[in-house]
């Protein structure tokens, strides 16, 4: 799920339904176009466009990228639009709200979301930076358990157990239900999946679960 702005939009192109040789075609619009919103984050269109319309494990609802953003009906924003349209791309538009937490591509702010996979240089990063602070305090960190080692390892999946761990522990204080944890990580996916009632229930119970990680 992708949390959302209010104040900023982004031009999304679908990719669902567009052949081959039509992304091709709208690669070569965006690194043409005369828009600076366009051309400013090509590089990043074209990445994504790429990315998302090959990758065979994604579904439906990812395969789609924010070619330009902006303030809703802002100057940029309407240009950008209108090329695609007259490029021929309409039918794939749509403009809709941008994301909260942003992906950069280098030293570039891009109109995509931050995923797992983007933040793994950046949030390990961040974590090494604050062991080493941590490891000069004159006390160490007493949450941090090493397990025998003389220094941490980070990964994404040391920081999945961590916040499980965490989750389980505080499910008294959260009244969260061991199927939410189940939901939330991942677990006895294929089972849950023929639950239609969990397929379709609302969006307020589903939104219950934050509590989950509430104590982390």
């Amino acid at each position: 799920m992708v949390v959302e702005r209010p104040d900023y939009s982004v031009l999304r192109v679908s990719l669902v339904d567009m052949g081959a040789k039509e992304r091709e075609k709208l690669i070569r619009a965006i690194k043409r176009s005369p828009e600076i919103e366009l051309a400013t984050h090509a590089g990043a269109s074209e990445t994504y466009i790429r990315l998302r319309s090959e990758a065979a494990t994604r579904g439906e609802e990812l395969k789609y990228v924010n070619v330009a953003g902006g303030k809703r009906g802002g100057v940029r924003l309407r240009k950008a639009e209108q090329y695609l349209k007259d490029m021929g791309f309409g039918a794939y538009l749509n403009v809709t709200k941008g994301p909260l937490l942003r992906a950069t591509r280098g030293r570039l702010l891009t109109h995509m979301p931050l995923s797992k996979d983007s933040s793994y240089t950046h949030l390990i990063g961040a974590l090494k930076q604050a062991w080493e602070i941590s490891s000069n305090l004159p006390e160490p960190d007493l949450e941090l358990d090493l397990e025998g080692l003389e220094e941490p390892k980070w990964a994404h999946h040391s920081l999945r157990r961590t916040s499980d761990r965490f989750a389980r522990q505080s499910m008294d204080i959260t009244g969260t239900k061991k199927e939410d944890l189940d939901d939330m990580y991942g677990w006895n996916q294929a089972a849950r999946a023929k639950d239609m009632q969990l397929v379709y229930e609302g969006r307020q119970e589903r939104s219950k679960r934050k509590r989950i990680t509430m104590m982390i």
